[in-house]
């Protein structure tokens, strides 16, 4: 959206046919609305009518019989990224922000004097002088042009489901539940429209294999030794099978640009290592994005030199809650009964604002 109606021509190629299901933990957060509808004047106008989605005004942690309530303040959601997705390529259809190929996937880049040439699952050939990687966890982009060793110790592990029926959710309320055994690891719940819920687990890479676990059979010992949890799922059904997916956590702090390209969300490994969050800094990594693509063909400038302040834009915006957040998660990974005095100490005030940052 963000390199619209600047003389541009710009292509946006998607392997996927939209609408198309996507495993996710379906939680859209503030960050994510805000910038969007900073970016399209329209987005809000054509997203607040939407059925599917249902606002979340709070989030509940729960552990050893204790609550923690964190009451939201920017505007968020949960929507099935099936329908979140879908909003996002029919707006920029209707935005006319450029030849938008749903179906077609890039296969090669190749660098030559004007940039890339690029070939497509279709057969077809073009240059660019830019290329921008949105192409997730297995990015082909990240791989041909800025391959990484996968890090377990930033990398996190993920399996969720759709559940209907299950009792007394809040339909605003999204809860969290850490296990005693299981620590750093967390069940959340993520209410839906109609009665569906998004319930999933995720867990740090690294401890699964030091712990010799299988996340599936994390997933049901949260579901059923957890009183709180058999209490909301007791009588409900799970729809389809368990669908796993990979976090790359933006603590591994990875170059994200070069000669000509830049990576965005989860080619460039921007999930929050401590709320799993991923479309929040997927949205503002693609706005950093195109701003700096703006900025460095206005002057003719796409040198790996220049791109250079598009990491350090996102770094700024960023890395100090990555660095937060990974401390507390190695913290509880080496020593989790700090995450009972966490919840001990959320109800003294002097202390309130200090947990919230860590948790």
């Amino acid at each position: 959206m963000g390199l619209r109606n600047n003389g541009l021509k710009v292509l946006v190629l998607d392997r996927a046919v939209f609408p198309r299901p996507k495993t996710c933990g379906d939680a859209v957060p503030g960050r994510a609305i805000k910038i969007l509808s900073a970016s399209d004047a329209g987005f809000g106008p054509a997203f607040a009518p939407f059925p599917k989605k249902l606002l979340t005004k709070r989030t509940t942690l729960h552990y050893g019989g204790r609550v923690l309530t964190f009451e939201w303040v920017r505007e968020a959601y949960t929507c099935a990224r099936t329908d979140f997705d879908h909003i996002l390529v029919q707006r920029l259809l209707h935005l006319g922000a450029g030849e938008v190929r749903q179906g077609e996937a890039l296969t090669s880049a190749t660098r030559v004097p004007a940039g890339f040439s690029i070939t497509t699952s279709a057969g077809n050939t073009m240059t660019t002088r830019l290329l921008i990687g949105a192409d997730g966890a297995k990015s082909a982009v990240a791989a041909a042009l800025a391959p990484r060793k996968s890090d377990r110790d930033h990398l996190g592990a993920s399996v969720r489901a759709y559940f209907d029926g299950l009792h007394g959710l809040d339909p605003y309320t999204t809860l969290v539940f850490f296990h005693k055994r299981l620590i750093p690891s967390y069940l959340w719940i993520f209410p839906l429209p109609n009665g569906r819920a998004n319930v999933g687990v995720g867990m740090l890479s690294s401890e699964l294999v030091r712990r010799r676990l299988n996340l599936k059979e994390v997933f049901y010992d949260f579901l059923n030794t957890l009183p709180e949890v058999r209490a909301l799922t007791a009588g409900a059904v799970q729809l389809g099978k368990l669908e796993g997916y990979s976090l790359p956590f933006g603590s591994a702090q990875v170059p994200i640009s070069g000669d000509g390209f830049m990576l965005a969300g989860d080619a460039a490994s921007l999930v929050d290592p401590g709320t799993g969050d991923g479309i929040g800094n997927a949205v503002l990594s693609g706005h950093l994005a195109a701003q700096t693509a703006l900025e460095g063909l206005k002057l003719g400038n796409t040198t790996a030199g220049y791109l250079m302040r598009y990491d350090h834009a996102v770094a700024r915006a960023l890395n100090r809650e990555f660095r937060t957040h990974y401390f507390f998660q190695k913290a509880l990974q080496r020593h989790p009964a700090l995450l009972s005095a966490a919840f001990r100490l959320y109800g003294f005030p002097p202390l309130n604002k200090l947990v919230k940052k860590l948790l």
